[in-house]
């Protein structure tokens, strides 16, 4: 896909590095009547001399920020500009008085410049873009400040109930050849399922790679979509009086099943979305093990460490004697190694407890080649 596709229109999270050549969806804070002004004209840069990181146009991922902006002004005089943008070649400003703090543009030719959270320039401690040219900014939508517009626009657990009249990002599994035509084409319902007529999605990837099943890793994508839910009912059970006849007959938008209700093989979440219209494609990922499965884990790792700091070592192993630890409290858990002899302990997915593999021997891990920026 070209950097500019629409499909591109990514919710990124406030700590995680911005791509060269992306598009994304960040936030402007201002007044009502800029607003219009902004709409109708286009944005105007900011004076270099009394501003953070120089002339341009600053927004923000973090949509609670821009709500708070203007300074000193009630939410009813604020609004909110929902804006794509095309970030071009990007400049990560990480410290106050960097050498390129005010200079990014003018002088190295970068495009636009992030200030990452947790840094100590922006007085909330939170995230902030800088981008040069207001031609690489558009105005999608303009909304009014409230806790509705705050909670709008987030990546939302899997195990936590959807709100009504929110906008989430979930994940579809599927072929190469039908990601392309839903590309092109849009969702197709399908005419039954476990709910009944809808599209399936769900907000757990680690789901959603495992379809089409049986299909080959290298035939598999993953569509990341965003999906206005409208409204929401919760199917909880297995012959839920609703299970089937929640849109037809109830006037709900989307059925959403819990994880752990025993309806789903994998006993994971479910999203029926009924009308296709709802779902818009932010992009398509290539289902590989490495990328998206073991980096959803492994980039939780170490805690409380920024996104941008952390790096992902892809190693080749030589597991040797494997013993399986299927349950918590194993009586060989943590003896595995020491009293009988294993050389790998593995811990297998949905047992309880979380999918791991533990090498006693450091000398039989080897780097890969390949070391991942999160």
């Amino acid at each position: 896909m070209k950097p500019n596709s629409p499909y591109l229109d990514n919710f990124l999270d406030t700590g995680e590095h911005p791509e060269d050549q992306r598009t994304y969806v960040m936030f402007h804070g201002t007044s009502v009547e800029a607003a219009e002004l902004i709409k109708k004209n286009g944005f105007i840069l900011s004076r270099a001399d009394i501003s953070m990181l120089g002339a341009g146009v600053y927004v923000t991922r973090d949509i609670q920020k821009a709500c708070e902006y203007p300074l000193g002004v009630s939410n009813s005089k604020r609004r909110v500009l929902k804006v794509r943008v095309d970030v071009g070649k990007v400049k990560i400003i990480d410290q106050q008085d960097h050498p390129m703090q005010k200079t990014w543009h003018t002088e190295h030719g970068y495009d636009t410049a992030w200030v990452p959270p947790g840094v100590d320039m922006v007085e909330s401690n939170r995230q902030e873009n800088c981008v040069y040219d207001p031609k690489r900014i558009k105005v999608m939508e303009v909304m009014k400040v409230n806790k509705k517009t705050i909670s709008r626009y987030r990546h939302l657990q899997s195990g936590v109930s959807p709100e009504d009249s929110h906008v989430y990002v979930m994940y579809h599994g599927t072929s190469k050849q039908i990601a392309v035509d839903i590309q092109r084409n849009g969702f197709k319902p399908s005419k039954d399922g476990m709910l009944g007529a809808g599209v399936y999605l769900s907000r757990d990837i680690r789901k959603v790679i495992k379809y089409p099943i049986g299909a080959d890793d290298s035939d598999k994508m993953v569509l990341k979509v965003k999906v206005d839910v409208g409204k929401v009912k919760i199917i909880n059970k297995q012959d839920h009086d609703m299970q089937y006849n929640w849109h037809t007959k109830h006037g709900y938008d989307t059925a959403w099943v819990s994880p752990g209700v025993g309806m789903v093989n994998s006993d994971q979440e479910e999203d029926c979305v009924f009308d296709p219209k709802r779902i818009t494609v932010l992009t398509m990922l290539k289902v590989s093990t490495m990328k998206i499965w073991d980096i959803l884990k492994a980039i939780e790792t170490p805690p409380g460490v920024p996104y941008w700091e952390k790096r992902v070592l892809q190693v080749r192993v030589d597991v040797g004697k494997v013993i399986i630890i299927e349950k918590k409290n194993h009586p060989k858990q943590k003896t595995w190694n020491t009293v009988h002899g294993y050389d790998t302990g593995w811990v297998p997915p949905e047992v309880g407890m979380e999918e791991e593999d533990c090498v006693y021997n450091p000398k039989i891990v080897k780097g890969h080649g390949n070391n991942l920026k999160v």
